[in-house]
Parts: C-alpha cells; sequence; structure tokens
C-alpha cells in the first residue's frame, strides 16, 4: 500500500492529518526520557576520520541491500512530504 492509499483511506485524503498523528507518535517515543546531562557530552570537536559517515557511504550500503525499491520509497517520502516536514 502507498503513502498516498493510506491516507486516502485512514485519513480521508487529509495529508496534514496524518502528518500531525505521525510527528505526535514520534514524539511520545521520546516524551518519557530524561534530558541528557550536557556536562557528561563529550567534546566534539575533534572527530576521527574513522567515524565520520558520508551520505554517499550511506546510499551505497543501503542500495546493495535495498535495490531500486530504497530509490522509490525516498523519492516517494520525499516527494509526498517536503512541504509539511520543512514548513
Amino acid at each position: 500500500m502507498t503513502f498516498v492509499a493510506l491516507i486516502h483511506i485512514s485519513y480521508d485524503g487529509d495529508l496534514q492529518h496524518f502528518c500531525n498523528d505521525v510527528n505526535n507518535f514520534l514524539k511520545s517515543v521520546s516524551d518519557d526520557l530524561q534530558p541528557l546531562d550536557k556536562g557528561i557530552i563529550p567534546d566534539v570537536s575533534y572527530r576521527p576520520h574513522e567515524f565520520v559517515i558520508f551520505p554517499y557511504q550511506v546510499e551505497s550500503k543501503l542500495s546493495k541491500i535495498m535495490g531500486a525499491n530504497l530509490v522509490v520509497l525516498t523519492n516517494c517520502l520525499i516527494g509526498s512530504f517536503v512541504n509539511f516536514l520543512c514548513g
């Protein structure tokens, strides 16, 4: 089922309502977490090169796992939700 079909069936086509529900769910996942103690966060001004991961590396690894479906899903998500997520 595509996101468009899911929104049409479950939300009567109301994309804003769907996005609000997704945002509320994601917020609820972290509601009970305590804030981080900033005193325990290490200095991040030094990052060893072996710990830096670039987007092209992630895309390369995922493409080997998921093939073309990743591109279709990513394009669908970005195209469908970019205005609502950014604005």
